[in-house]
């Protein structure tokens, strides 16, 4: 079922993260095979390599996502996806 973006306005969050996560929550809670990747952020979003790799820590970083693996196997899930994040712990982000 699509849900419909909302309109709000997240200020600790770029446009092109709003888009990533939009697109994790319509997949639902297992999000995507594998994982996001960096690669899959760009393709997404749109954005440099670069752009991605910071964007994704800071998402990291907000306690928004959870990273797992190391250098070329690295991926990102949403908190609570996936068996990972912290029990009990809810992240609230309104896109």
């Amino acid at each position: 079922m699509k849900r419909k973006a909302q309109k709000t306005n997240h200020p600790q969050l770029s446009a092109s993260q709003r888009k990533v996560l939009n697109k994790l929550y319509d997949f639902g809670p297992d999000g995507f095979a594998n994982g996001l990747s960096t690669e899959k952020y760009t393709s997404i979003a749109q954005v440099s390599r670069a752009t991605a790799y910071r964007e994704l820590t800071d998402l990291v970083a907000q306690g928004v996502l959870v990273k797992s693996g190391v250098g070329r196997g690295t991926w990102y899930a949403l908190v609570g996806a996936m068996g990972f994040g912290t029990e009990g712990f809810q992240v609230q982000v309104e896109l």
